[in-house]
């Protein structure tokens, strides 16, 4: 289960700083979840954390972040479950 994801660097996307983060969550490749942006995030904030709401996953999970659009990807990550054992802080 996944139940939260934190983003411990805030990046600036605007003159006077500032962020609108999101994610999507793919689970072989179709799409199973998605956040809503958290709008407002200055880039001097140390971290936001998501909840997940335990959502299970299982094989090959991609998560895709966004700024504000789709149009904007900050970046991804993706990971296999089997390989996790115990919790985990995947870092970025």
């Amino acid at each position: 289960h996944l139940e939260s994801i934190q983003m411990n660097t805030i990046p600036n996307f605007k003159i006077l700083g500032g962020c609108g983060p999101w994610f999507a969550i793919y689970q072989q490749e179709k799409k199973i979840y998605f956040s809503q942006p958290i709008m407002g995030i200055k880039g001097n904030k140390e971290h936001v954390t998501f909840d997940c709401h335990n959502l299970l996953i299982s094989g090959d999970i991609r998560i895709d972040f966004y700024h504000r659009s789709l149009s904007k990807k900050m970046f991804s990550f993706c990971f296999y479950t089997s390989s996790i054992k115990n919790k985990v802080s995947l870092k970025k």
